[in-house]
């Protein structure tokens, strides 16, 4: 079972293993003066709905652009797809 990680803007990422084709170093959490800590199971190849509580945005560059999900050593590709709380609870799927 799935489940919605409560933490506000909604943000999707995949799972997954990406290559870097970058001549740019990888960054990695220790780059990043806060860090915060995403629970829950996580497979590959599956999307996932977190939403930021309070204390994140606030350390947050306009926009979040400054915003990066890490699993494994390895940055996650991600999206914002919203940037408000609605108070609705989000749907779960299998």
């Amino acid at each position: 079972m799935l489940r919605a990680l409560q933490v506000t803007p909604l943000v999707l990422c995949v799972a997954c293993t990406c290559a870097s084709g970058s001549a740019l170093p990888s960054l990695t959490e220790d780059n990043f003066q806060y860090a915060g800590t995403i629970r829950g199971p996580l497979r590959n190849g599956v999307l996932y709905q977190v939403r930021l509580e309070t204390p994140v945005l606030e350390k947050c560059a306009a926009g979040c652009r400054d915003l990066r999900v890490f699993h494994n050593e390895k940055e996650i590709p991600y999206v914002i797809i919203e940037n408000r709380n609605d108070g609705r609870t989000p749907s779960i799927y299998p």
